[in-house]
């Protein structure tokens, strides 16, 4: 029997579902060999992933195949030290083709057969030229990939103003939309730059507390019992829920 359960990505920080046999035995927090829409590469099975069974979305396309041994972690070092060493020649071609793009990261995949570039610019790039460019340097797949400035911070991660580090690339990305109106409701300040992540967009844990901030639940938690970035206005916040009343003022 077939069942599903959710994996951390290393490549990309992303959480997916995954399908796996009935008989397989896993660990939670332990690395795996997975599939991806790339070519293999390493995975973790997140702590709040386990007895997943059920299917909210459509049913998944990749596998875990098996537990990841010393020659993944070894093949994954080698994957990474070549990333590291493509990094400023393929900053050089960028500038020789004159690409108005910044290169964030480049992976290359545990079987070889593709190289991931992820990169961010203002608008569309032809980026045609380069593609054939990098794809006769390394002589294999290339892909190149436009993301926003979010799955950039989730990229290279970091610490938020918590001290905590990113919650996108510590457990989960956000995806749902986040507005100023979720802040409004929790009263926090309405001071953009206050509630704004280093990415410069709204902070994710606007979201992660609001679904608990009026119904007197406590917060969603991760593995480590971080409540999103736990993000608090150095400026009075009231609280207001179904089950109690309650005034904190943060110390200057």
């Amino acid at each position: 029997m077939t069942k599903y359960i959710k994996v951390k990505l290393d490549f990309n920080k992303s959480t997916d579902l995954y399908k796996y046999e009935e008989d397989f035995q896993f660990h939670e927090k332990d690395y795996y060999v997975v599939e991806t829409r790339y070519g293999l590469d390493l995975g973790r099975i997140l702590p709040d992933a386990l007895g997943v069974g059920a299917l909210e979305q459509g049913i998944p396309e990749y596998s875990i195949l098996r537990p990841a041994e010393e020659k993944d972690f070894k093949n994954q070092a080698e994957c990474n030290s070549k990333a590291q060493e493509a990094y400023a020649l393929t900053k050089s071609k960028i500038q020789s083709h004159k690409l108005p793009m910044k290169l964030i990261d480049i992976h290359f995949f545990l079987d070889r057969n593709k190289v991931l570039f992820n990169f961010t610019a203002e608008g569309r790039v032809d980026f045609r030229d380069l593609v054939k460019d990098l794809a006769a340097t390394y002589r294999t797949r290339i892909e190149l990939r436009q993301i926003g400035v979010r799955d950039e911070s989730m990229l290279l991660g970091g610490h938020g103003v918590c001290g905590r580090q990113f919650c996108c690339t510590k457990h989960q990305p956000h995806h749902d939309p986040i507005s100023i109106k979720m802040a409004k409701e929790q009263n926090l300040t309405l001071n953009s730059v206050k509630i704004s992540g280093v990415c410069g967009r709204l902070m994710c844990c606007l979201d992660y507390e609001l679904d608990h901030s009026s119904d007197g639940k406590s917060p969603k938690k991760n593995g480590d019992g971080c409540n999103g970035c736990q993000y608090k206005s150095k400026e009075a916040e009231k609280s207001n829920s179904l089950a109690e009343q309650s005034e904190h003022i943060s110390p200057v």
